[in-house]
């Protein structure tokens, strides 16, 4: 190693520690990264936790500029101070509506962060699994379900006992799925579909103030529209606090399969 190499390691407390030093790889600033392999009887949900908890704090400071600037305009105060005191329309409205969808986007975001970290820690306690069959039909109908179907069926676990809401769980990989993927480029919002809201018995991340659904309630699927995806702070702290029940959940019973 030349002295322009710096190396980098970072001490883990695992359970049970076990690891393979596969290579080292050297980027272009010549700083030498040990890539470690961990045996599946690491500790995933210490790294899915860090995940989700840098996420949780990622959005809490992401967004939080933007509803500073909403409430200032809303507070008509400085520098959203009204000029012409006759105008019905707020002066800031451009902003504010501007300030509305980026504070959205910031959900959107972590939302589709949130599905990935649930997908890799489903995925990471898997994958090395002797007991799961998979085949091309297993993911058919999504990630979450292809999972749910293999803890269910070829590793007796029920996920239905846990206490996470998991039709909630189901619409955050619906969510990202509609965000990574969105059919109209008139606007920085982006809707469910039909087939979600055929699929979804109470849509989550929806504006309360969303007229849409009330009519969707009414009279079925007969218009042209869907609910906008609009996760505010709750919804994204639900969103969170309930992966983290279904994680707790699940840690607990792929440790006793462990031990069997």
């Amino acid at each position: 190693m030349t002295a322009g190499h710096a190396v980098f390691f970072k001490e883990l407390q695992l359970s049970e520690f076990n690891c393979l030093l596969e290579y080292i790889l050297l980027i272009p600033a010549s700083i030498e990264l040990v890539v470690i392999h961990l045996r599946l009887d690491m500790d995933i949900k210490f790294f899915y936790k860090q995940r989700s908890e840098f996420i949780l704090y990622f959005y809490t400071n992401a967004s939080e500029p933007f509803i500073e600037i909403k409430r200032k305009i809303e507070s008509e105060e400085d520098p959203y101070i009204p000029q012409n005191l006759c105008q019905e329309e707020s002066e800031y409205l451009t902003e504010w509506i501007e300030a509305e969808e980026a504070f959205h986007t910031v959900g959107y975001t972590c939302l589709s962060m949130l599905s990935s970290a649930l997908h890799s820690y489903l995925k990471s306690w898997l994958k090395n699994s002797k007991n799961v069959q998979v085949n091309e039909d297993t993911f058919k109908k999504g990630w979450f379900n292809g999972y749910k179907k293999i803890l269910n069926d070829d590793l007796g676990i029920n996920i239905n006992e846990s206490d996470a809401d998991l039709e909630l769980i189901e619409s955050i990989s619906l969510a990202r799925n509609r965000i990574q993927h969105p059919e109209s480029i008139t606007t920085n919002y982006v809707d469910y579909s039909k087939k979600d809201v055929r699929k979804i018995r109470n849509l989550p991340f929806v504006s309360k103030n969303d007229p849409i659904e009330e009519i969707l309630k009414e009279k079925g699927l007969n218009t042209f529209f869907t609910p906008s995806i609009r996760p505010d702070c709750e919804d994204i702290n639900k969103a969170f606090s309930d992966s983290e029940k279904l994680v707790c959940f699940l840690e607990r019973k792929f440790l006793k399969l462990q031990n069997v």
